[in-house]
């Protein structure tokens, strides 16, 4: 009643909402909920056509936070928790109720309840991820019928004593005076439950785009599944799970790509297209529902989350799957369920036609509206269908709904169609396929390891084609530490006389003779020191500072241990280790588990893409960039070199990597607790995978590595601009791969080559460049970005004045799936080109026109944040320079299964990785499109403005984390200004920019100004926690690497669990650090001092982007 009462005084101000909001007040709850089912089924059809969301509040008792939500509401109702005030249930906010925000506070209570576990979920909690607060929506009060019988996208929240029921419960003491004295003395949850409950409300009336996030949903499913596989294993239930996985990954990855549009819609605030949006978004939770209903409970028909059936009122997730356990159904009637039961025509039906209409759609708040409604796609279309084809079908129609919604947004005055020029129309049309398998079997057809002699041969080569091609050459050599294998032994020790010893030879494929080469070097881990240690083994999981904090919590000895730990999760392989190193491991074992690139993914090698049982992943422990001996400074003649030893950067723990075929010799043995259900893996081993560390594994470890000091060869090739020489442009590929490298890499590395005898077409012709190209062949990638760090510590001076962008391209193709990173500046640009270049024909019957049409089908067409995987990271996080690294892959969530091994050859790579080398044709065209905009435009074309966007993104990322992660206040208000301030300083840059261009007035001066942009976002003294690094905006974070994060000092702080002040410091210097001017040549005749300011405020305030 208190929210009608102020919706009511908003109601005589003139205020509307832009949805209309209803509340109910149901009968009949307490019977079996029988007021709000039985309007729900009279009004059935009408709720399944317009109902936005229905928000419920049963009880309200003490100060306790909960509540329980459908995963795509579950992160606007914790961000809306963030912006208000605490509770002052106890009538003290100085004491008890002292936290910031009532999500604060709320997540200290989930902390505290979880003590025993540290404050982490236990498995099968019923919460939901990633940050396990709101838990499964189950059964009990009036949102079941909406939520369990119409899908429609539900919330309950609640306020209690304990997390249990509170004590006068159902009684005759469940009174007024009870409430007073004990329930809510102070009425604070009473007004606490209606501002929470009201803002909620109004947000989904009112809000352009539905604030709906389906993102996590994927993540949440794979967690209850695999908690539920475990069921199913202790109950001796076989079912076969694996196209329930595949459909989950398949629903996560397209709900990333739809929610990335509604961001890019929340930023500009186009309301027709937030309307398409908003269509989709409402219908897509009904899809999860099965027309049969459940199959012992026909009435629920949501089948991701629903009450269990013992479980009373607890939310359980895939309740019909555990419906089949709880009524000892045997397994073929569990399969029936799982399985899809869908015919192929069903499935086109969705594809070919069903389509969402314009119409209504309202929020209920406690019952229906009336304003815009959307025809849902026929429930008959899934009657046929259970868990897995829900799944499998939402798939396919989050890809309609994108394709749907990118023909509109193309069509926005913010995305214009340019045309090629002649000269870009003659380099597009001369990329030929036969000259690309040329160019990548002369890199491909042998082993050429970094340093060794093949690895000359191919610079020489380089260098030979980029002279043909009329390119000034020049072969830089750079003395870096690099490390080869002298010996390697590991052994099962059965007893004190008996050893076991494990095949650590790469298996060879009949017809690859990459795979039986014998130059190629046996699979190592460079930079391992030497040793040799026998302990017994301990399952690590993936290797991350949290897994090993989760062994010692459960009381699991690591210390002097042998750790096996997998390799992938987006952790960098040298990170498991360095952690394990911190840990006291006494040794490291790293193997690819099939679960993440092996037969769980599906057919092996040769008969697949995926990794066979005896392929090893190489690869390098080093976790930064450029020579380890040199960190900071080039390796040239007459430079300081570290020793070894004292390298800190290195972890000093003897590692060698496996196959999986060879862990699960070792997994097969080990015994100890069972691992968490999160840990288990794609083997099928004797048991489950176990934790280890009792001696039922023991192991001889012994490495012994030539770590020593070697050259390395750089190959960079320029043709010199005509106007602007001075300024430029870098394109950038690896050439060192671990064995033959045709994917990783070779690909990129015959793209390279195909533009640069493209661009020599082009000078045959009489063109030359506006700007000078820079076409670099980098070696020493796979150490540790060798070759081009130490290229950008020797010019970093040269290149920090002049050099405009540089963009990478590292395994070109393996796949038709098109992605690309880079910095906000130049996103708008990668757009353009890859709109004016055909689409990629990879399997030759693709329907698009166009590369982009392609991207935004396949995902958004988004440009990601840049990591540090990659020749890029020099170029953006140390010096500043504007960059994009471009790329196509097999999957977007999974790297390809030869990775790293001897099978990543010519024969996988013409057989799977690009039969056709379209992928290649497609690559050498966009990079090159890219490169030819960058060198010949009269102005720059970057654009800042997206950047203020990108920042306060990451910003409000990092206030929610921090808000969960720290106790302590971080005032970051000085920040979210500068970012506003920078935002609109930028567009207002770009509008004069854009009247310049006009008029062709000064030119020179716009095109500084842009060039330098990118480097204002520095900061001299680099990361907090890694000074190499500069950036402030983009970078890779320290727990991870491989992907990019923004605001990467920011997360550094919480990673290495800084204290408030340490963060508030860096916030600060982000904001306000101040560094001398730039020259005064570089200001031209314009009065203001611009300055390098490396803190927003301060580049700001000293007009960075301005004119006057």
């Amino acid at each position: 009643m208190e929210i009608a009462r102020g919706l009511g005084n908003l109601l005589e101000t003139g205020w509307r909402p832009r949805r209309t909001i209803v509340l109910g007040s149901w009968d009949g709850e307490e019977y079996a909920l029988l007021g709000s089912t039985e309007w729900v089924e009279d009004n059935a059809k009408l709720l399944k056509e317009e109902a936005v969301a229905y928000l419920n509040v049963d009880l309200l008792v003490g100060p306790l936070i909960s509540a329980s939500a459908a995963p795509s509401i579950a992160r606007f109702v914790q961000d809306t928790a963030s912006l208000l005030p605490a509770n002052p249930f106890h009538g003290d906010t100085s004491a008890v109720d002292s936290a910031s925000s009532l999500l604060d506070q709320w997540a200290k209570q989930m902390k505290e309840f979880r003590s025993p576990t540290g404050g982490l979920p236990a498995p099968g909690d019923r919460t939901l991820a990633p940050d396990h607060l709101i838990n499964f929506m189950g059964s009990g009060s009036d949102f079941t019928p909406f939520y369990q019988h119409l899908g429609v996208i539900s919330v309950n929240l609640a306020f209690g004593l304990t997390y249990a029921s509170y004590g006068t419960y159902h009684s005759s003491m469940d009174s007024l005076h009870y409430m007073e004295t004990q329930g809510d003395p102070h009425y604070a949850s009473h007004a606490s439950m209606a501002k929470w409950w009201g803002v909620l409300a109004m947000r989904l009336a009112n809000d352009v785009v539905i604030p709906f996030d389906f993102s996590s949903y994927a993540l949440v499913m794979r967690e209850g599944l695999e908690q539920l596989e475990q069921r199913l294993a202790d109950g001796e239930v076989s079912v076969e799970l694996s196209q329930l996985y595949a459909a989950i990954e398949k629903f996560g990855a397209n709900a990333d790509a739809f929610q990335a549009t509604a961001r890019g819609l929340q930023s500009s605030g186009g309301t027709a297209d937030a309307s398409a949006w908003n269509n989709k978004a409402v219908q897509l939770e009904r899809q999860l529902l099965s027309a049969d209903g459940l199959p012992h409970r026909p009435w629920y028909k949501h089948v991701i989350f629903g009450p269990g059936f013992y479980e009373g009122y607890a939310g359980a997730a895939f309740p019909g799957i555990t419906d089949c356990l709880a009524f000892y159904d045997d397994a073929s009637i569990v399969q029936i369920h799982v399985d899809e039961r869908g015919t192929d025509r069903e499935v086109h039906a969705i594809i070919n036609g069903q389509r969402l209409q314009d119409g209504n759609s309202a929020v209920i708040y406690g019952a229906i509206g009336d304003l815009t409604n959307v025809q849902p796609t026929p429930t008959r279309v899934f009657q046929a269908f259970a868990v897995s084809s829900a799944l499998t079908c939402l798939a396919i129609y989050w890809l309609i709904l994108n394709a749907g919604l990118a023909t509109q947004l193309t069509t926005s005055k913010d995305h214009k169609t340019s045309k090629l020029c002649s000269t870009e129309q003659t380099f597009v049309g001369g990329v030929q396929s036969d000259k690309l398998q040329e160019f990548l079997h002369a890199y491909a057809s042998k082993p050429h390891v970094c340093g060794t002699q093949q690895d000359y041969e191919t610079a020489l080569y380089t260098a030979e084609q980029l002279k043909a091609f009329g390119f000034d050459v020049e072969i830089k050599t750079y003395h870096t530490l690099l490390s080869y294998p002298i010996s390697r032994r590991l052994a099962i020790i059965e007893s004190p006389t008996t050893a076991r010893e494990l095949n650590l030879t790469e298996g060879s494929v009949a017809g690859d003779v990459c795979t039986s080469d014998a130059a190629a070097l046996p699979p190592f881990l460079a930079y391992s020191p030497s040793g040799n240690v026998t302990a017994s083994v301990v399952y690590a999981n993936y290797g991350t500072k949290q897994d090993f904090e989760w062994l010692e919590s459960s009381n699991v000895t690591v210390k002097g241990k042998i750790a096996l730990i997998r390799l992938g999760g987006g952790i960098f392989r040298g990170l498991k280790a360095m952690t394990a190193a911190e840990f006291g491991l006494a040794g490291v074992l790293l193997y690819s588990d099939p679960q993440d690139d092996g037969f769980v993914r599906g057919p092996v090698y040769p008969e697949g893409p995926w990794r066979p049982e005896d392929s090893f992943q190489r690869g390098s422990l080093y976790v930064e960039c450029g020579d380890p001996l040199t960190p900071g400074w080039a390796s040239v003649p007459g430079a300081k070199y570290l020793k070894y030893e004292d390298v800190p950067t290195i972890p000093h723990v003897p590692a060698l990597p496996l196959s999986y075929g060879q862990a699960k010799r070792i997994l097969d043995m080990m015994r100890g607790p069972q691992a968490p259900m999160g840990w288990q893996g794609g083997l099928t081993l004797v048991g489950e995978y176990r934790i280890g560390g009792d001696e039922s594994a023991v192991v001889n470890l012994d490495v012994q590595m030539n770590n020593s000091v070697a050259p390395i060869w750089d190959v960079v090739g320029t043709i010199e601009g005509l106007a602007s020489p001075e300024e430029q442009v870098i394109l950038g590929n690896h050439r060192d791969a671990w064995v033959c490298g045709a994917v990783d890499p070779g690909s990129g590395s015959s793209a390279l080559l195909e533009i640069a005898r493209g661009l020599g077409v082009l000078l045959k012709q009489g063109w030359r460049p506006h700007r000078t190209l820079v076409v670099a062949s980098w070696d020493g990638e796979e150490y540790g970005l060798l070759g081009s760090t130490e290229f950008v510590e020797e010019n970093g001076d040269q290149l920090k004045k002049h050099a405009v962008a540089y963009i990478n391209v590292d395994t070109a193709r393996v796949g038709p799936v098109v992605s690309a990173d880079g910095s906000p500046a130049i996103s708008r640009l990668l757009v353009e080109t890859a709109r004016d270049l055909p689409a990629n024909r990879f399997l030759g019957n693709e329907s698009e026109e166009t590369l982009y049409d392609q991207w935004i089908s396949q995902s958004d067409g988004s440009v990601g944040v840049l990591g540090s995987s990659s020749d890029f990271a020099a170029f953006i996080q140390h010096l500043g320079v504007t960059s994009a690294n471009l790329r196509f892959k097999l999957s977007r969530s999974h790297q390809y299964g030869t990775y790293h091994s001897s099978m990543d050859s010519v024969v996988y790579s013409e057989k799977f990785a690009d039969p056709n080398y379209a992928t290649h044709v497609t690559t050498a065209r966009w990079w090159g499109l890219v490169a030819l905009r960058l060198a010949d435009s009269a102005v720059i074309p970057f654009d800042f403005t997206s950047y203020a966007s990108v920042m306060s993104e990451a910003l409000a990322t990092f206030a929610s984390r921090l808000n969960c992660e720290q106790e302590q206040a971080v005032d970051l208000s000085a920040l979210r200004n500068a970012i506003v301030h920078y935002g609109d300083s930028a567009a207002l840059f770009h509008r004069r920019l854009t009247e310049a261009t006009a008029s062709h007035t000064q030119l020179e001066w716009w095109n500084r100004r842009l060039l330098l942009g990118e480097r204002q976002l520095t900061l001299d003294k680099g990361l907090p926690h890694r000074p190499w690094y500069k950036h402030v905006v983009v970078g890779g974070g320290s727990d991870a690497l491989y992907s990019g994060v923004s605001f990467p000092g920011l997360a550094d702080c919480l990673t290495f669990r800084d204290d408030s002040s340490a963060i508030q410091s860096h916030a600060d210097d982000i904001t306000h650090t101040h560094s001398m001017p730039l020259q005064t040549s570089l200001l031209s005749q314009h009065r203001s001092a611009v300055g390098t300011a490396l803190g927003l405020c301060y580049r700001l305030e000293h007009k960075a982007w301005s004119l006057e």
